[in-house]
């Protein structure tokens, strides 16, 4: 069993996962800490995702637990991702003031994003194009993908926009000899929309190109050239079970260089527990238009397989202040600003 939260890692002394799992979630001074009434009991278990009594703690007081579609029989060498639909949308705006959650064997991440689709509530189905299109703005989650592994400056919040669902992208990766099912639930920390609390929006960089050749050593280098201002309060790097090192910077337009963070050494228990830099909200990192984000990568594959994405990755992961209705990405040097729109029909 994994337990993560996306402010900080609850009971792991070290730090990351892709993204969040991190320690407990501050107190915002701004109020709501119990958050909406209509949120504030546990929801609705989706058909089929019963958890096995006492297999994950309760939820903390003020937390609303939500549960991922049980993920059956997931056999060895399997690398299952489903997007499930989790929370219908609501009719005005929701702050998320922490977010919590558990996985059992095999979890790489469950990571929740707004999504405006039209899809009845707990649909679970292989991720397609339709959920891709109407993703939008990063909610939090637990697991690699979830947010870095660094903790959000005291605060800050996401936002679920009125009339968005929550949509969760389930991962489970088999690198057992045993069959087993996949078992995730997430607990949000909701809370009244306050005009003075920050929001934050999650930024990511990578690279999908790479090959790592068996008994080899590889590196990859992924770059973007960003089209707007953003000011940055976190920054970490994110790899898999091979990689060997990885550091961010930035390539300013003038072409002076920038280190953000460095992991000169990566292990293993990184891809959960990594670190990262957090800046105050006085003083962020601060992008401007013609600005690049460069992290480069380095692995040795020591097995006989050919590895690529997904089953190894190089990412370099911010979470920027923003008015919460979108996560931009940008993958192989193309960027795409992920904001919520409708799915097609």
């Amino acid at each position: 069993m994994r337990d993560r939260s996306i402010f900080a890692w609850t009971r792991v002394s070290a730090a990351l996962s892709v993204c969040a799992l991190l320690v407990a979630c501050a107190d915002d001074a701004a109020g709501g800490a119990d958050g909406p009434e209509l949120l504030r009991a546990e929801a609705e278990a989706a058909p089929g995702a019963i958890t096995p009594e006492g297999m994950f703690p309760p939820p903390k007081p003020g937390y609303t637990r939500l549960h991922a579609a049980v993920m059956k029989g997931l056999k060895p060498g399997t690398d299952t991702m489903r997007c499930q639909y989790v929370q219908a949308p609501l009719d005005h705006d929701v702050d998320i003031l922490g977010v919590e959650g558990y996985q059992s064997e095999g979890g790489h991440h469950a990571v929740a994003y707004a999504s405006t689709v039209n899809a009845p509530l707990h649909v679970d189905r292989n991720c397609g194009m339709e959920d891709n299109a109407s993703q939008g703005a990063f909610l939090g989650g637990v697991g690699g993908e979830a947010g870095g592994g660094t903790s959000l400056p005291p605060g800050v919040a996401f936002r679920l926009k009125a009339g968005s669902s929550i949509l969760l992208n389930v991962h489970f990766l088999n690198v057992s000899d045993e069959i087993y099912d996949g078992y995730s639930v997430v607990d949000f920390k909701f809370a009244e929309v306050s005009a003075a609390r920050p929001v934050a929006s999650m930024f990511t960089n990578g690279s999908f190109s790479f090959k790592i050749a068996p008994m080899s050593a590889a590196e990859s280098v992924a770059e973007c050239k960003v089209s707007k201002e953003f000011s940055f309060v976190t920054y970490s790097n994110h790899m898999h079970d091979y990689g060997t090192s990885v550091k961010s910077e930035i390539v300013r337009a003038n072409g002076s260089v920038e280190l953000i963070h460095e992991d000169p050494v990566w292990s293993y228990e990184m891809q959960f527990t990594g670190g990262g830099k957090t800046y105050g909200l006085d003083a962020p990192l601060k992008l401007h238009p013609g600005d690049k984000l460069r992290t480069t990568c380095k692995w040795k594959n020591p097995t006989v397989s050919l590895l690529t994405f997904p089953r190894e990755m190089c990412i370099g992961v911010g979470f920027f202040l923003s008015d919460g209705s979108s996560s931009p990405v940008c993958f192989n040097g193309t960027f795409i600003d992920m904001a919520p729109r409708a799915a097609p029909h």
